[in-house]
Formats: structure tokens, C-alpha cells, sequence
């Protein structure tokens, strides 16, 4: 009985001590909550007093300041970032944004931007997109973006996917140049022209012009042309001027006269 008694004492002082930790783990939970909220939002230590912006070279500090909305003085934790985030990111430039809190009282934005890199001409038009073939509004005499010619119907509004009839993947393109970037300086592709059905052809700067299907045998299909126009030079044969073109059939056919 006595250890029964002994027993029944043990348990309520243990749920007495649970009880007494729990309130006190809720009234310090409160007073933290109500500390931090009484710091950020009823002092003046969390009031914004500028911004940190980086990676953005297009657009001026004071543009992207305006476009985020946000006031001097306002409370930094108050602000909306994901909100802020795609406004950003509606402009033509910007790829991503990423805002956060740079305490106690900045704003930090960090930009990443589009960069030109195509020139696409289609009749009277010039385009200028990034290498995802997103269209930019840029300096259309820059003449270090790489030339792309079409002689297919294009469709473009800025701040958006370029379309290129006939083209199924503008990632081939890149895949191949990254392709002719990795080889010597003279064996770089200096312009692509594109066709319908897929079909493109280059400009080499031994003066050969290369036409093939842009798929995945585009790499080999450059590179078959590269050895044959480095056999041709190598017996003194004519290459300027001329065309190898490999959609003719299941042999390459070469020409004098490009495309």
C-alpha cells in the first residue's frame, strides 16, 4: 500500500514538472516573439536605408531601386522578395534575381543577366538574342555577337523565345558551336544559315562552305568536312567558293559555288 502511495506521489510530481516546463517553454517562446517583433517592426533598427546590387550592368542602380518598389525607411522584414523576385525578372535582361535581407537595414539584390550572343538576320530583320535563342533589345552593329543567317520564316518579340521555322531545336546550335569552339582557331565555324527541314550550312574560314541536318550527327558531320577540305588543300586542289554538302544523299556531294 505504502509503495503504491510512493508510486502515485512519483507520477504527479513528474507531471508537475512537465507541466511547469512546458509553461515555461511557452511564456519563452512569447517573449521572444514578442521581442523580435517589438525590434523589427516598432524600432528604427530594421528601417531600410539602401541597397546592395550586384551583377547588373544593363540596367542602372536607380532603375533596378524603382522597379522593386520598396522606400526608405520602410521595414525591412515587411518586404515581399519573391514578389520582388519576378518583378525583376520580367525585365528583358535579367535571367534571375535572387533578394534578400542584408541586416540590419539593406536590401540585397543579385542579378544575373541575359548575355547577346546571336545575330540572326531574316530579310530586313536583325535579331539579337542570348545563347537560349531569348530575344534581346541590344546594339544591333555588335559585331562580336556570331552571325546567323535564315532564309525561313523567323517570329520574335522581345522578351521572348525566338521562332525559327523549321529549326526543332535552337539548343543544336549551341551544342555544335560549343563543339567548334573546342577546335583550332581555323577550324571554327564563322556563320551558320539555316533552312527549312532542319538543314543548315556554314561558313569555314578556309573559304568552304559545310551543309548538313543540324541533329545529333552535326558534330561528325562538321568535322567529316573539316577533313576533307584539309585533304583537298593538302593536294593543292580548290576549295574557296565551294560547298559539301552532305543532303544529297548517303555521300557528301561536292560543288563549286556555295549555297
Amino acid at each position: 500500500m505504502k509503495k503504491e502511495k510512493k508510486r502515485k506521489k512519483k507520477v504527479k510530481r513528474k507531471i508537475r514538472r512537465v507541466y511547469i516546463s512546458t509553461v515555461a517553454v511557452i511564456l519563452a517562446t512569447v517573449t521572444v516573439v514578442f521581442c523580435a517583433n517589438y525590434f523589427m517592426y516598432k524600432t528604427d533598427i530594421f528601417d531600410i536605408v539602401g541597397f546592395n546590387i550586384e551583377g547588373s550592368k544593363v540596367y542602372p542602380f536607380e532603375y533596378i531601386v524603382d522597379k522593386t518598389g520598396i522606400n526608405i525607411g520602410e521595414k525591412l522584414f515587411s518586404i515581399n522578395r519573391k514578389q520582388i523576385e519576378e518583378t525583376l525578372e520580367k525585365e528583358v535582361y535579367i535571367e534571375d534575381c535572387k533578394v534578400s535581407y542584408y541586416i540590419p537595414n539593406k536590401v540585397s539584390i543579385k542579378i544575373t543577366e541575359r548575355k547577346e550572343k546571336y545575330l540572326i538576320y531574316y530579310n530586313d530583320d536583325t535579331i539579337i538574342t542570348d545563347g537560349y535563342g531569348y530575344v534581346l533589345d541590344g546594339n544591333h552593329q555588335n559585331n562580336e555577337l556570331f552571325p546567323i543567317e535564315s532564309f525561313v520564316s523567323v517570329i520574335y518579340n522581345v522578351g521572348d523565345e525566338v521562332k525559327i521555322n523549321g529549326l526543332n531545336n535552337f539548343d543544336k546550335i549551341n551544342e555544335l558551336l560549343k563543339y567548334s569552339d573546342s577546335l583550332s582557331e581555323s577550324d571554327k565555324i564563322q556563320k551558320i544559315y539555316i533552312y527549312e527541314d532542319n538543314i543548315i550550312c556554314v561558313d569555314t574560314k578556309y573559304g568552304m562552305q559545310i551543309k548538313f541536318e543540324l541533329n545529333e550527327e552535326a558534330n561528325y558531320s562538321y568535322n567529316f568536312g573539316l577533313t576533307v577540305i584539309k585533304t583537298r588543300l593538302q593536294e593543292g586542289e580548290e576549295i574557296k567558293g565551294c560547298l559539301l554538302d552532305f543532303t544529297k544523299g548517303d555521300s557528301p556531294v561536292f560543288s563549286y559555288g556555295t549555297n
